[in-house]
């Protein structure tokens, strides 16, 4: 199962990453010399442009010559998104 990671550099150009899940998984657990994976961890603190990727863990994607993304494979993850958590107990509560 592979997921497709999309990151958008400082002159606005795409570049698309495609990874094994569990590739992503381990990459995501630890932590790098910048804290990338500790500022998306805490409430409020939104990383630079170009400094992590866009996720689409729903399907393994490419890019085609007119530069829009099509699906390769989709993998059956579906990717749930709760906008306006503003405290720990209401991520308990989701």
């Amino acid at each position: 199962m592979k997921v497709t990671l999309i990151r958008t550099d400082k002159h606005n150009e795409s570049h698309l990453t495609t990874r094994t899940l569990e590739d992503f998984l381990e990459r995501i657990k630890s932590d790098t010399a910048k804290g990338d994976a500790e500022r998306l961890r805490t409430f409020g603190i939104k990383p630079p442009k170009g400094t992590w990727a866009e996720i689409y863990a729903s399907a393994e994607m490419r890019k085609e010559k007119n530069g829009r993304l099509a699906v390769v494979t989709p993998n059956g993850i579906v990717a749930l998104t709760v906008d306006q958590l503003k405290s720990e107990s209401d991520c308990q509560a989701v």
